[in-house]
């Protein structure tokens, strides 16, 4: 295990050609997506749902952002850990914040994994980098289970070809994982010809079986908390079940991953909310304006 000092680093020059152009388009696809889908689905539908709206949902909704980048923080601090043991709880929510921000502004969240390790010092940032990127692929994991896992509930597949169709792909997945972590918990680094992958791997070499475990559950706890933070802000505009709930968005978290087109998913995220929740019976409305509170509250205001 190797150990290094950590600060929080100043920030980063970045190229205003490169980065504020592509954040600029990237905005730019989001709002037209969001003007479009707004023009569909009725400007006074959606102002009179919110005009009505129950306010302790939406506050309670409002209250889960705090255990959202709670979660993040304390699961990135125990990854962190493991190379710099005195790393601080102020470097690994700098961090978190940081990467999110810079992840919002770059195709498919890639700058999340250079950005969090920005605001780390450490010897070999590129394991830094590598760190990220597990978490990342943690959270995609717990991610694409739970779009499995809800499949019987859609009335668009047969209920007894959903239940098997989702028997499969979870056990799929599920040895995909555990080869995946075999893999890369025996892998010899030195064998391996570029030094920056030999840097990147090696930080994951750190994970003993008892860490994977943790840092999964760590991220089956933050998937945990946006389910059920969606699940508060539909209840502020309409009544609806929490297996409805918990099933449209995980679909829509699954399919809005693969379209990393638009800022912080804007557009994309309210899209496919109302898409899923439509077969559901959850109302346009109430689908595209929590799937909108969740991108104010979670990423734009941090």
């Amino acid at each position: 295990m190797e150990a290094g000092t950590e600060t929080v680093n100043k920030r980063p020059r970045l190229s205003l050609k490169t980065s504020g152009l592509q954040t600029a388009l990237r905005v730019i696809v989001g709002l037209v997506l969001l003007i479009s889908l707004i023009v569909f689905l009725d400007v006074k539908q959606l102002l009179v749902a919110f005009s009505s709206a129950r306010y302790d949902y939406l506050i309670a909704g409002t209250l889960f952002a705090f255990l959202n980048i709670g979660s993040q923080v304390v699961k990135w601090k125990y990854l962190l850990q493991l190379m710099i043991p005195n790393v601080s709880w102020k470097v690994a929510t700098v961090s978190v914040l940081f990467g999110n921000s810079v992840g919002s502004a770059t195709p498919g969240h890639v700058g999340e994994f250079v950005g969090r390790a920005l605001r780390v010092s450490h010897d070999s940032p590129i394991q830094v980098v590598g760190l990220a990127i597990l978490d990342r692929s943690q959270n995609m994991f717990a991610i694409t289970i739970g779009a499995i896992a809800v499949l019987p509930v859609f009335s668009f597949l047969a209920a007894t070809t959903a239940l098997l169709l989702s028997i499969a792909l979870g056990v799929l997945v599920l040895a995909i994982g555990i080869v995946g972590i075999r893999f890369v918990s025996n892998i010899d680094v030195t064998s391996i010809r570029f030094n920056w992958l030999q840097n990147a791997l090696r930080a994951l070499t750190l994970l003993k079986p008892f860490h994977w475990v943790v840092t999964f559950g760590w991220s089956f706890i933050f998937y945990a908390v946006i389910l059920v933070q969606m699940f508060l802000f539909l209840l502020a505009f309409e009544d609806v079940t929490l297996v409805d709930a918990i099933a449209g968005f995980a679909m829509s978290l699954f399919t809005k991953s693969f379209l990393p087109i638009s800022f912080g998913d804007l557009g994309v995220r309210e899209a496919t909310s109302v898409y899923f929740y439509s077969f559901l019976g959850v109302g346009s409305a109430a689908a595209f304006n929590a799937a909108f509170l969740m991108f104010v509250v979670n990423i734009l205001l941090p």
